[in-house]
C-alpha cells in the first residue's frame, strides 16, 4: 500500500465533509470513509464520477456559509451530472452496498457493519455479534462506558 499523498488526504477530508452534509451524521470512522471512497472510485461506471462530485462540492463550500448545509445539498442535487453519484454515496453509507449493473453489491464487512441504517435504527447490524439469535438485531445495543454516542 502506498503512502497517502496530500491530494488523497485532502480528498478524504473533503469526502468526509460531503458525506456529513449529505447524511447528517458527523462522526464517521476514517477507515469506513476511505474504504467507501475507494469503492466509489472503483465503480465509476455504476456510481458516477466521485471526483467530479467532490470538485463541485468544494466549490460550493467556498461559495456558501459553513452552516448552510441545506443550500449546498440542494445545489448538488439540482446538478444532473452528479445526482446519480450522490445517490450512490447515500446507498453506500446507509446500506453498505450499491447497485452495480442492476444488482446490489455489498461493499465489505466493515461497510455493512458500519452502515448508518443501524445507527439510525439504534440496533446492531444483523449477524455481527457472536450471540446472535432470532430477532437479536432488533434490540437496541446496551450502552457501555466505551460506547460512542449514536446521536446526530
Amino acid at each position: 500500500m502506498s503512502a497517502p499523498t496530500f491530494a488523497s488526504v485532502r480528498g478524504l477530508a473533503m469526502f468526509s465533509l460531503l458525506v456529513c452534509d449529505l447524511t447528517g451524521f458527523d462522526s464517521l470512522e476514517n477507515n469506513i470513509l476511505a474504504a467507501n471512497l475507494l469503492v466509489l472510485r472503483g465503480e465509476k461506471g455504476a456510481a458516477g464520477d466521485i471526483d467530479q462530485l467532490l470538485r463541485a462540492y468544494e466549490l460550493l463550500r467556498a461559495e456558501t456559509p459553513p452552516r448552510d448545509v441545506a443550500c449546498r445539498c440542494r445545489a448538488l442535487r439540482e446538478n444532473s451530472t452528479i445526482s446519480k453519484t450522490i445517490e450512490q454515496v447515500l446507498y453506500l453509507f446507509y446500506l453498505g452496498a450499491i447497485p452495480v449493473h442492476r444488482h446490489w453489491q455489498r461493499c465489505g464487512w466493515k461497510q455493512y457493519q458500519g452502515a448508518l441504517i443501524w445507527r439510525t435504527l439504534g440496533v446492531y447490524a444483523p449477524f455481527t455479534r457472536g450471540d446472535c439469535a432470532f430477532g437479536d438485531w432488533a434490540r437496541p445495543p446496551q450502552p457501555t462506558e466505551t460506547s460512542v454516542s449514536n446521536e446526530l
